[in-house]
């Protein structure tokens, strides 16, 4: 799926906080924690970015599910299939510094292809 990113918010959940990411979708370039979580994701090997979907955790907190690996340039993200055999989870904690960007105006486009993986 591609998503230009003029469509995009460039933020920090810090700046967001919890309820900013309720139910909402997140590019996010790859860092050492990103890349630990989604190595055997497809696609991983061509990927700079990852799609993330925010949910609360009762017992955890804010939760962010990796979706799937992606590749972006100055004006497009490209995301690839999600995996169908695993998941994903970073906890807000440890990437709440990290710039991320708002894909708001996508969220019906996103829901569609990865309906499976957030059921």
């Amino acid at each position: 799926m591609v998503i230009q990113k003029e469509r995009c918010i460039k933020l920090t959940f810090k700046d967001i906080g919890f309820r900013g990411t309720y139910h909402r979708f997140w590019a996010m370039d790859f860092n050492d924690t990103i890349r630990k979580s989604c190595c055997e994701f497809p696609n991983f090997e061509k990927a700079d970015c990852v799609l993330l979907y925010g949910y609360i955790d009762h017992n955890a907190g804010t939760t962010m599910e990796v979706v799937a690996c992606g590749r972006r340039n100055d004006k497009l993200f490209n995301f690839f299939d999600a995996p169908t055999d695993r998941r994903s989870f970073i906890r807000i904690g440890a990437i709440e510094n990290e710039t991320i960007y708002s894909l708001d105006d996508t969220v019906s486009e996103l829901k569609a292809k990865y309906q499976k993986k957030l059921q």
